[in-house]
Parts: C-alpha cells; sequence; structure tokens
C-alpha cells in the first residue's frame, strides 16, 4: 500500500490538466479518508491533518460525496471507535472509482 500512495503521490505532483487530476484525486481522497479514520478512533493528534489531506484531495476531484463524508466523519467525535457507522447511507469509501 505504500508504493501505491508513493505512486499517487507522484502522479499528483505532476502538472496535468484538471479533469486528468479528477480521479487520482478522487482516489487520494479515499485513501487518505480511510488513514485518517484510524488516528482519529485512537485519539491521535495526527487526525485532522490527515482529515485535512482528505478534504483537500476530495475539493480537487469534485466529489462530492467525500467533500461531504470528510468532516462528517472528521465531527463524529474523537476515540469513538465507531468507523463509518456514522455515515448514513452508502458509505462513499466503498463505491467503485469511476
Amino acid at each position: 500500500m505504500r508504493a501505491d500512495l508513493d505512486l499517487l503521490g507522484q502522479v499528483l505532483n505532476q502538472p496535468q490538466p484538471a479533469g486528468a487530476r479528477a480521479g487520482p484525486a478522487r482516489a487520494a481522497a479515499r485513501i487518505a479518508g480511510l488513514v485518517a479514520v484510524v488516528p482519529h478512533n485512537r485519539d491521535d493528534e495526527e487526525a485532522p491533518r490527515r482529515f485535512a489531506t482528505a478534504q483537500k484531495a476530495a475539493r480537487e476531484s469534485g466529489d462530492r460525496t467525500m467533500t461531504a463524508w470528510v468532516p462528517a466523519r472528521h465531527g463524529t467525535g474523537m476515540g469513538t471507535g465507531t468507523g463509518t457507522q456514522w455515515c448514513p447511507g452508502p458509505d462513499p469509501l466503498r463505491a467503485p472509482v469511476a
């Protein structure tokens, strides 16, 4: 997974047309959202920075579901151990990437 994240970072750091960035940015938002949940549930001080990364990528991708899910999940409270049960409807992190 680390190699995938490194590759995704390299792709996003290269200049590209906005349309070409949407897919990689959507993937980055979903991965960063997943990565943020674990420290969030453990009251780790790293969680807000990870959620900020997920939010930035979600906005860049134009994915409105992830743009809404990230602050909603971050706002569920730290250390609740809730996973995604507070996210109503389908879990955007399990949705297929277009």
